[in-house]
């Protein structure tokens, strides 16, 4: 349609007749919102991508199906973006009103991992509703790739003939679970695989083949692969070392001195501990020699088998003198080839303790409490001196959020006492850190007086976000996908059911299994056939035993069935096309306001002065589709009457927000 324009000032008309042209086109300017739109363009649905999880590396052929609602043959631009970094543009040309078409864009090759998000708009320049112009819907790139990280075992020197279990440590670096052949190699003669099982993603694991036994002398070469389908990253499959196989018939060594170590009371009675192994592909025995201080005992170990460990315990000692020792344990095979694993040390300190108490653990809260919760806070104690102590204790969650000091009195030498503290009320999530304090001054042995425990507050709460299909207008008799946005909002896996309604009628219940902390996903149920025609809520919600926080759990939209060839909903049948907003008034101390819905929304209207502050709530919460009547009576939430002047109406309406302006008089 071509339109003239004057430049103002123009039109030599008589005045009388520019008044009646002003008025008629102030007359069609207040109708203009009954009427339909002359130029609209929609984006109704995707086609591709539609999964819930693309592979990471597929090639995608994005395409979406627009409509011309309007009642004008109409061209316009299609964008289509896929974040971060995709964006592609498609001309519809000539779509005349009422038809649709499926738009197809350039390729795109999912490199990213994890949730994304996709969108659809069209950019018809005269459109004069661009509320159905723009769709969404996130999904996510799954990754698919495990790796082998690290040869274990067989490495460095190997005994000839000693049996050897080959290991080698895999992880999941995708995003989903994994299940995945592993297969270990060594030299030419060596060749095993094992079955690694639903290897979580992020999650490492050490895989064990079928034992191994060395028949000959030399260097073999080491490998284990991982096969797993579709495996982008093939780069990682493989992990490679080296053995050596020889003969070391005979090699004796100590592992580690066990006891005495640390702080030790002078006088006190101990029998010295060592573990010693024999290294060697013969049975030996040897003598091991333990001394401390001026402390000296020997032991003979007999016919130990190779590869064998043994603790030996010694002649008891006296702890004394007072000061620091060293502890140090010794092998003494005759002839033994490799001598630098023949001894180990560790050292003791010999103390009068005359005043000494502390925590020794927490016996609650548990290690995992719900958020919100009220939990108890108890901890043992107890007094390590030689003498009778009175003494504070103190109990410390966090670093603010809680802490609780109760005094001891009068505890005896060598006993113990459980300490009840305040109770904890749980806040938040994760993971925090409870202490439990001995605050007795003078204590000669500060080392023991905390205990430690880390305490999980978990959070329950699945929740369904958005409904993405069906919504807005579909064609009676057509079957459409029904799909809905839920979320773990919680801080552990979640499994839950979700179920979707269309009016009274249950469509489907689908299980949602493992979603991750804070992850979302796309719910697809079963295929609806749009049928009857009118308007029907659309509803998701989540069902999970222990959420804790219900009011999330359900979403709510619309959709409206039409006769077959009817582009949407008319506003002269009662259902704007887009949400609209007027008010008038005030009339006898009341403003009449009305406001419409194209579809179910959860809304709110309110009053504000004209410096921006809120003077009344007259609704909120889900409304239905169609024209809604409201007023106002001039007063404010205490019910008092207002002051004369301007008054803004807002409401906001999911993500839309339009404004009125009323005046009151006296």
């Amino acid at each position: 349609m071509m339109r003239q324009y004057r430049r103002r000032g123009s039109c030599p008309g008589p005045v009388p007749l520019r008044k009646l042209v002003a008025v008629v086109f102030a007359v069609a300017c207040m109708v203009g919102p009954t009427m339909a739109w002359t130029w609209d363009a929609a984006s109704v649905r995707f086609v591709a991508p539609t999964q819930n999880n693309v592979d990471s590396g597929t090639v995608v052929t994005p395409s979406a199906v627009v409509r011309n609602l309007g009642d004008s043959t109409a061209s316009f631009p299609v964008l289509f973006s896929i974040t971060p970094d995709y964006l592609d543009t498609v001309d519809v040309v000539d779509l005349s009103p009422g038809d649709s078409v499926t738009v197809t864009f350039t390729d795109w090759t999912a490199l990213q991992r994890g949730t994304t998000t996709a969108a659809c708009s069209t950019a018809l320049v005269a459109d004069e509703s661009t509320a159905n112009d723009r769709i969404s819907r996130d999904f996510s790139v799954r990754v698919r790739d495990v790796g082998v990280d690290q040869i274990l075992a067989p490495v460095g020197i190997i005994n000839l003939g000693l049996t050897v279990t080959p290991q080698a440590k895999v992880t999941n670096y995708g995003t989903s679970r994994a299940s995945f052949w592993a297969t270990f190699r060594i030299g030419d003669s060596y060749v095993d695989s094992s079955y690694v099982f639903r290897l979580s993603a992020g999650d490492s694991g050490v895989v064990e083949f079928a034992d191994w036994t060395p028949d000959s002398l030399g260097t073999y070469a080491v490998s284990c692969t991982a096969a797993y389908s579709d495996d982008i990253v093939p780069a990682n499959d493989l992990a490679q070392d080296s053995c050596t196989v020889q003969i070391v018939p005979e090699d004796a060594g100590v592992m580690r001195v066990v006891a005495p170590t640390g702080l030790v009371d002078s006088g006190a009675v101990f029998a010295p501990q060592a573990m010693v192994r024999n290294f060697g592909s013969n049975p030996i025995s040897f003598p091991v020699i333990f001394t401390v201080g001026t402390y000296a005992d020997t032991q003979q170990v007999t016919d130990l088998a190779s590869l064998d460990s043994l603790l030996v315990t010694f002649a008891d000692w006296t702890a004394e003198p007072l000061g620091m020792l060293t502890t140090r344990c010794s092998t003494a095979l005759t002839g033994d080839p490799i001598p630098s694993n023949d001894e180990a040390s560790d050292s003791v300190n010999v103390f009068i303790r005359n005043t000494d108490v502390g925590a020794v653990l927490f016996t609650a809260p548990a290690d995992t409490v719900d958020s919100g919760a009220v939990v108890p806070v108890r901890a043992w104690v107890r007094n390590f001196g030689l003498a009778m102590q009175s003494f504070p204790v103190m109990a410390r969650i966090g670093t603010t959020w809680y802490a609780d000091t109760v005094q001891i009195d009068s505890l005896a030498a060598g006993d113990s006492v459980e300490v009840t503290f305040a109770d904890y009320t749980v806040p938040f999530r994760g993971s925090i850190t409870a202490r439990c304090s001995t605050l007795l001054a003078g204590d000669q042995v500060v080392a023991n007086n905390r205990a430690l425990k880390t305490i999980f507050r978990r959070v329950t709460d699945v929740a369904a976000t958005r409904i993405v299909g069906p919504v807005g207008s579909v064609d009676s008799g057509i079957v459409v996908p029904v799909e809905a946005m839920v979320r773990n909002r919680g801080n552990t896996p979640a499994s839950f059911f979700a179920l979707f309604t269309i009016g009274t009628t249950l469509v489907d219940i689908a299980l949602v299994s493992d979603l991750g902390p804070l992850d979302s996903a796309l719910v697809a149920f079963g295929d609806w056939m749009a049928s009857p025609t009118g308007t029907f809520t659309t509803q998701c919600s989540t069902a999970m035993f222990g959420d804790q926080v219900p009011s999330n759990n359900a979403v709510y939209d619309s959709v409206q069935v039409v006769a077959l060839g009817i582009s949407g909903p008319d506003p002269l049948d009662g259902v704007p096309r887009t949400v609209t907003l007027s008010g008038s008034g005030p009339a006898a101390g009341r403003v009449a306001i009305q406001y419409g819905l194209p579809r179910s929304a959860v809304i709110r209207l309110e009053v504000f002065d004209a410096c921006g502050r809120r003077v009344r709530v007259l609704a909120s919460g889900i409304s239905e589709p169609g024209y809604h009547d409201a007023a106002w009576n001039c007063t404010d939430e205490h019910g008092r009457v207002v002051a004369e002047g301007a008054y803004f109406v807002r409401l906001i309406a999911d993500d839309v927000v339009l404004t009125s302006k009323v005046v009151k008089t006296e």
